[in-house]
This record gives C-alpha cells, structure tokens and sequence, in this order.
C-alpha cells in the first residue's frame, strides 16, 4: 500500500527514498521465487507425488520443467530489482534482466494459453 501511495502522490518521498522503497518492497518477490524454485525442483524429481510414469507424474513434471525454467529466469530479475537505481539504469543490466523477463512472460503464456480453443471455427 505504501508503495501505492507513493505513486499517485499521497506519500511525497524523495528520489533516494522512493529507490528505497521500492527496493524493500521487491525483496518479496526474492522471497517468492527461492521456495517455489525449491518446490518446482522436488515436484519435478518426484512427479508431484503421483505414480511413477503415470500420466499426472509426466504432466506435473513438464509443467514443473516449465516452471523451473521460468523461476531461473526471474530469480536474477528479482536481484536486479533489489539494486540501487544507478546501477539498475545501465544499459547492460535493463538488457540482461529485460530478456529474461520477455523469457519468463513467454513461458507464462505458453502455459496459461487455452488448449481447448481452435483457432478455425
């Protein structure tokens, strides 16, 4: 909220403060993606917990492939974000983290995209 605030101008902080903000406020997403990482790499040694080489353990593994992929691409976002802005303004490092954004949003749609929609109709 505080974040928000800051924003649409209800919260007048300073450019030092602003950066500190929200580089508080992106330590969460550190917080997010290490367990899931974690998880989405047991799920895919494990299958999720379904029978070994049944159909639910192949899906839960691709799906976790997918995940992992995409974690390993928002982990080092993640660490961009938490940088202060002098550094987070050159151009090498928007570059970096502006792939593996574009790769993590690509992996997002892939598996979020409607399977049972034909495109003929």
């Amino acid at each position: 909220h505080a974040c928000f605030a800051q924003r649409v101008n209800l919260l007048p902080l300073g450019p030092k403060k602003t950066d500190l903000l929200d580089r508080f406020a992106e330590v969460f997403w550190v917080t997010e993606v290490v367990p899931a990482l974690m998880r989405e790499v047991r799920a895919y040694f494990n299958g999720g917990g379904a029978k070994e080489n049944s159909q639910a353990w192949i899906d839960r593994r691709a799906r976790a492939k997918l995940l992992i992929f995409k974690l390993l691409c928002d982990l080092p976002c993640s660490y961009y974000f938490v940088q202060p802005l002098a550094w987070r303004n050159k151009r090498v490092h928007k570059a970096w983290c502006g792939a593996l954004g574009a790769a993590a949003s690509a992996v997002s749609i892939q598996m979020t995209w409607p399977r049972s929609v034909s495109l003929e109709k």
